[in-house]
């Protein structure tokens, strides 16, 4: 049990790291009152600019990398099986709880995206190839990102799957992809509503702070 704890805890505290908070306390402005209202590398693209944007989501996917990897050659000699690939799952999931709900931003941070990526290749790269190419291509193709990640985390869970990593693993999955579908529902209300910023208004168009 103390695993699974020690798993959880570190994983929260990772996904902390807000670098899209920090950027903005940089150019003094607040990302949360910004574009989309999200702490994420999407909206961080939109507000402030692609470079800033790429940055935002390379330090997003690395937190459960780096997370994920610190668990295993902490408990390495200990956990086997099943029961580890649970815990790789617990951490990496916490990762993305910490990423969505970090406690000195009020509980609201970002939605997780670029995280699962880096968790989902930390799990497995092979899978983990798949599912970032779904989510590129359905992303260009529809022009809007919530599209792209609901497909990563359908292949996500559908992997877990598939590798057989026990009902665990499998219900940590299941419930990010849940999780991904209820944080994004402004999204898909503002696509329906024609209100959404798609990816090409992104890439071309630069917004400034006023």
């Amino acid at each position: 049990m103390e695993y699974i704890i020690i798993s959880v805890l570190v994983g929260y505290l990772f996904g902390c790291i807000q670098p899209s908070y920090l950027i903005g306390k940089w150019k003094k402005a607040n990302i949360k009152s910004l574009g989309s209202k999200n702490a994420g590398a999407s909206n961080v693209t939109v507000v402030f600019g692609w470079k800033y944007g790429i940055f935002v989501a390379l330090i997003d996917i690395l937190k459960p990398v780096i997370s994920v990897l610190f668990i295993g050659l902490l408990f390495s000699q200990q956990i086997h099986g099943n029961f580890e690939h649970f815990l790789y799952y617990a951490n990496g999931a916490s990762v993305i709880l910490g990423h969505n709900f970090p406690f000195y931003m009020q509980f609201k941070g970002g939605k997780g995206t670029a995280s699962v990526i880096g968790l989902f290749f930390v799990i497995n790269w092979k899978f983990a190839l798949i599912g970032l190419l779904l989510f590129v291509l359905l992303t260009i193709l529809t022009n809007y990102i919530v599209i792209g990640a609901m497909a990563l985390y359908s292949v996500f869970s559908l992997s877990t799957y598939l590798l057989d990593y026990g009902i665990y693993a499998l219900m940590t999955a299941g419930f990010l992809t849940i999780l991904a579908v209820i944080i994004h529902r402004d999204n898909f209300i503002r696509i329906k509503n024609g209100e959404e910023t798609g990816l090409r208004d992104a890439f071309h168009k630069e917004r400034k702070l006023v």
